[in-house]
């Protein structure tokens, strides 16, 4: 990268969108941005897409000091959109290596996480602040640290759950495996400052370890989500994480908090899947969805449904990827994407009529599949999808590529009318 083309932690980049349209059917298939290095690289996170259909995510790498981005697609309308840097990271105590996306809340202010540096080491939860006239202000707003208790290396994407903010941490914690198990936190502010709770430490293999991707929360509370090993064969876990009331405020390497865990399956490493880096999304219902991304009929990863009855949860595999379909579900740290009707979308790192990766939907109740995309490494379509998807309010999909668009470095894209 061409280091005179670096800004300032806060200088907002305007570029000229390329638009791709190929359409396949009823579905309009369109890149809203190609990534040029400058402005990020390497962009797997779930895209977030606000009231007036703007775009918010994370780039992992690049950008001004190498570190990672904030960026914003702002939709001008009729499919023109002005591509912005929001935040350069720089590897310092604002952290590095936005590996999750980014979530808003009612005033427009932006939180996500960074995996790398921060004041002590391990990573960040950052806020950036919304001033209303198209600025943010950036704050971190948790450091984590290496020692024992509060985890490190925060992964996923966060999500808000009565004004809190609740996440995992690939490490730390405690418990018996290298460099520490990981953890489930949650951020609530007190006195004008955020404070973390612990409320899950992953202690051994049978337990799960290694959370590789953020958590759901229903309405009463309970915490859902994946670990990417760990569970009784060690191929990873789906858990619930039940409220007892209270919690317990950064605890010893053994402690739970005041949650009970409760693993709903243990992956097999066979026709189940294996290797959970993707986590949940859940339906009206109660019914969990989820990827893993090897293992299957085929060896290249399975889409899960746990169906919900009483206090029971029933698995069974709604996809087994085979390289036509497309293979390796990544979603990296990422999720499926489900709509009002009960349809199920998401995307497949590799495969596909180019070998280059696929979106996807499943069908509610049949899951029959339908391909939405091929990815084509020609130099103007992104390929390599290795970040999850989701939906704005007109029912349009949006997601990510890793590699390609017209600088190599990755794209945004939309499909309409999925």
């Amino acid at each position: 990268m061409n280091k005179s083309l670096a800004r300032s932690a806060m200088a907002r980049t305007f570029v000229c969108l390329f638009v791709l349209v190929a359409a396949a059917g009823a579905q309009t298939y369109s890149v809203l941005t190609s990534f040029d290095g400058t402005n990020g690289y390497y962009v797997s996170a779930t895209p977030l897409i606000d009231s007036l259909g703007n775009v918010f995510g994370t780039a992992q790498y690049e950008g001004a000091s190498d570190c990672g981005v904030v960026y914003e697609l702002v939709n001008n309308g009729g499919g023109s959109y002005t591509h912005e840097t929001l935040y350069d990271f720089t590897c310092s105590d604002d952290g590095g290596n936005p590996f999750g996306g980014v979530v808003m809340d009612s005033g427009g202010n932006l939180y996500g996480t960074a995996q790398h540096n921060g004041a002590y080491g391990a990573g960040v939860v950052y806020e950036l602040v919304n001033h209303g006239d198209g600025s943010y202000e950036f704050e971190v707003i948790h450091s984590f640290s290496k020692g024992k208790g509060g985890g490190a290396f925060p992964v996923g994407n966060l999500v808000r759950f009565k004004g809190s903010l609740h996440g995992v941490t690939y490490g730390g914690g405690g418990g018996n495996c290298d460099g520490g198990c990981g953890a489930v936190y949650r951020l609530s502010k007190s006195g004008g400052k955020w404070v973390e709770t612990v409320l899950h430490v992953f202690k051994d293999r049978a337990d799960g370890h290694w959370p590789n991707a953020g958590v759901v929360v229903d309405s009463a509370g309970n915490i859902y989500g994946t670990t990417s090993l760990g569970g009784s064969l060690g191929y990873g876990i789906v858990f619930k994480l039940s409220s007892q009331g209270g919690s317990v405020e950064i605890p010893s390497d053994e402690s739970s908090g005041s949650y009970k865990e409760t693993i709903l399956h243990s992956f097999d490493g066979a026709g189940d899947g294996c290797y959970l880096t993707s986590g949940l999304i859940v339906d009206s219902v109660g019914n969990l969805y989820g990827t893993a991304l090897m293992c299957g009929d085929y060896g290249d990863g399975t889409v899960y449904q746990l169906k919900h009855s009483g206090s029971k949860y029933q698995f069974r595999v709604i996809l087994s990827f085979n390289g036509t379909n497309g293979e390796y579900p990544y979603n990296e740290t990422s999720n499926l994407a489900l709509d009002s009707a009960g349809n199920v979308y998401g995307t497949a790192q590799e495969g596909g009529a180019h070998s280059e990766g696929t979106v996807f939907k499943l069908a509610a109740g049949s899951f029959l599949y339908t391909d939405l995309h091929d990815f084509n490494n020609d130099g103007k379509d992104g390929y390599s999808p290795s970040g999850g998807v989701s939906l704005d309010s007109l029912g349009e999909l949006y997601g990510t590529t890793t590699l390609g668009g017209s600088y190599g470095y990755g794209t945004v894209w939309q499909i309409a009318n999925p």
